[in-house]
């Protein structure tokens, strides 16, 4: 089948099937099973035979055979029309200007969350008297060097609460070079998502993810300081420890669900 054929078709069964921008969402799903970007799609003859990439994605296979990625294609609008998210059959999610990894395991970021990370950096900027320069952000380097600067120097410490997928706390974290964050969640198969998200995004020496219910973790950390015996929060290595030990005595940060001034005022 031609590009112009198959869209028509997905957008048809997409929009019988109640989703909106069903045109939309079929190009999107026809750039992923092809493993291209949705403006390759423009690029390309809509009269001539569909042919994936040999990246192409879905079903984690390379296909150039236009048969296969047709019937793949078929596969994932049925899946979308049956009300599944757009997101868990693409695996990813952008959001603030990011794109996420996503699936099953996390809950799928929302665009009016953005404003939660606007809050944020806005609360940050006053209390730091201003955005970072570029001055400022080039002094701590790139790559490792900069990780190992920032991990040192950073003053403010963003708490993420119930992380998901950890694009908040990793949004801020990807804005502001000078922000440490404290990243819990009850589940630890979220955390592994979050935690491959920061990596991703190059801000993993910069957040503590730790398993617990809401504040539970950072609680415990904190009553640790009083305490050489008492536990800190699971998979918290020693370059972890330090990092918390700071935050927890650090006069400001912001909360997930609202900032605060002063630390476990929650």
């Amino acid at each position: 089948m031609t590009y112009a054929a198959l869209l028509k078709w997905a957008a048809h069964e997409l929009n019988d099937a109640g989703i909106e921008g069903a045109r939309r969402e079929a190009e999107l799903l026809l750039a992923y099973t092809l493993g291209i970007r949705r403006e390759d799609l423009y690029l390309r003859n809509p009269l001539r035979e569909v042919q994936a990439d040999a990246a192409g994605k879905a079903g984690g296979a390379a296909s150039a055979d236009a048969a296969t990625a047709t019937v793949r294609f078929q596969e994932v609008v049925a899946r979308r029309a049956a009300r599944e998210p757009l997101a868990y059959i693409t695996g990813a999610k952008e959001f603030y200007g990011l794109t996420f990894a996503v699936d099953q395991r996390v809950l799928i970021p929302r665009p009016e969350t953005e404003l939660l990370v606007e809050l944020c950096l806005e609360h940050l900027e006053r209390r730091s008297g201003g955005k970072l320069s570029c001055e400022q952000h080039s002094s701590a380097g790139c790559g490792s060097q900069r990780e190992q600067y920032l991990v040192a120097h950073a003053p403010f410490v963003v708490a993420d609460i119930c992380t998901g997928s950890g694009a908040v706390g990793i949004a801020v974290a990807v804005n502001r070079p000078d922000v440490s964050v404290l990243a819990s969640d009850i589940s630890a198969a979220a955390l592994e998502v979050a935690a491959g998200n920061a990596q991703r995004h190059g801000v993993s020496e910069r957040i503590v993810f730790a398993q617990g219910d809401l504040f539970a973790p950072w609680k415990s950390a904190q009553s640790a300081q009083s305490s050489p015996s008492s536990p800190s929060p699971p998979n918290a290595g020693d370059g972890d420890r330090h990092l918390m030990d700071r935050a927890i005595n650090h006069p400001t940060k912001c909360v997930m669900n609202r900032i605060v001034d002063h630390p476990m005022d929650v």
